[in-house]
């Protein structure tokens, strides 16, 4: 027999005590040591079903063997005084639950009213699927620390000590800042002065939390940078370069280079390259290939119209329909009875056209028009031809 295996004496006396107990908690643990009597499942499934440690199924299973079941019986819950609280406190607890959106806080708040109402800390456990030890050290920062503790989830979310010089520079930075991502940054260390948790900027500029964290110890070590503050770079456009595109739009009647010229243009005015590819919608980098091209080459390479494709015909032929078929019918019994080639009807046909192709493509699409193709289909043939 195991060391604390339950007999099925044992089992029959759990049994029996179940019937007559009334007592939820007790019967809780009874049912525990008659799964494991019963052998049916191990404790590990024992403790989930019933949302208990598997540490607590093997004590209980040791103190009945060891004590036997009178020891559950006799033993009852000692019943706990409720928690004092003032008037002040509790108003401060409702202010505090009207403006929270944290589910974590929203606990512990409510768990101090439950206490105070004369709920145990093992019945506020269970209802809210804690720990007991969480229960009581929740209980313990309120008699310490009263409401403000409780309304910081952890070390990580507490509001930022922001300076007011600091709060300045970041709101001045945010205003001379073109770059979205410096200003996300930016936005982020605010949110977090104002008390904002980590996990709520994450889901707000969808990022991960490694992230965040990341953002606050960059701006712990090095505050606003003033190379973080993004400014456009000027541009190497030369004044007489910018009178030539302006003379150059003036004589343009083509509305494609007009747009590149005009983009030059605003380049020179101090915009950056993204905001003028965002303004005229140009693809990406595309500013800063017109602006390589006009120093490398000057404003006549960007006025290069390029040739329209010709419109091609429905049907190009050599001649016409008719005269093909004409020509033909000289080759249409040879071609049924294999005695002439395809080389052969190819070197007549650039006689008929009066010029000499490479390849006998073209021959087998005048054959196949006029339905002589399938007399030569066979690759032995073809490869005799």
């Amino acid at each position: 027999m195991a060391k604390h295996e339950i007999t099925p004496e044992l089992l029959l006396e759990i049994i029996e005590a179940r019937k007559t107990n009334t007592d939820p908690q007790i019967d809780k643990r009874l049912y525990a040591l008659q799964l494991c009597g019963e052998g049916k499942i191990m404790n590990v499934e024992i403790a989930k079903k019933l949302n208990v440690t598997p540490f607590a199924v093997s004590r209980w299973a040791r103190r009945a063997v060891t004590h036997g079941v009178q020891s559950f019986l006799e033993v009852k819950t000692a019943k706990q005084t409720p928690l004092e609280i003032t008037f002040e406190q509790r108003y401060e607890i409702i202010v505090a639950l009207k403006n929270n959106r944290n589910p974590d806080i929203d606990k512990r708040l409510f768990a101090v009213l439950l206490r105070n109402e004369g709920i145990t800390n093992i019945e506020i456990a269970e209802k809210f699927n804690v720990s007991l030890s969480t229960v009581n050290s929740w209980i313990i920062k309120f008699k310490e620390h009263g409401v403000p503790l409780l309304t910081v989830s952890d070390a990580k979310t507490k509001p930022f000590d922001l300076t007011s010089q600091q709060r300045l520079e970041i709101i001045e930075a945010r205003k001379n800042n073109t770059n979205p991502k410096i200003d996300r940054f930016l936005h982020a260390i605010l949110l977090r002065g104002k008390g904002t948790t980590n996990a709520e900027i994450a889901e707000k500029f969808n990022v991960s939390l490694p992230c965040v964290y990341k953002w606050l110890d960059t701006f712990k070590k090095h505050g606003v940078r003033p190379h973080s503050i993004s400014k456009p770079k000027p541009s190497k456009i030369t004044e007489e370069q910018r009178l030539e595109i302006i003379e150059a739009r003036k004589n343009n009647t083509d509305p494609k280079i007009d747009k590149q010229l005009y983009a030059l243009l605003l380049r020179t005015e101090g915009l950056s390259q993204t905001k003028v590819e965002e303004k005229l919608r140009l693809k990406p980098q595309s500013v800063a290939y017109l602006q390589r091209k006009l120093l490398k080459s000057g404003v006549q390479s960007l006025l290069f119209k390029y040739k329209q494709p010709k419109e091609r015909k429905k049907y190009s032929r050599n001649i016409s329909f008719d005269e093909e078929a004409e020509w033909l019918q000289q080759f249409k019994k040879k071609l049924e009875s294999g005695q002439i080639k395809i080389r052969d009807i190819k070197t007549a046909y650039d006689k008929k056209i009066g010029k000499e192709s490479k390849s006998r493509g073209h021959i087998y699409c005048v054959l196949k028009r006029h339905g002589l193709y399938k007399t030569t289909t066979t690759r032995r043939k073809r490869n005799n031809a």
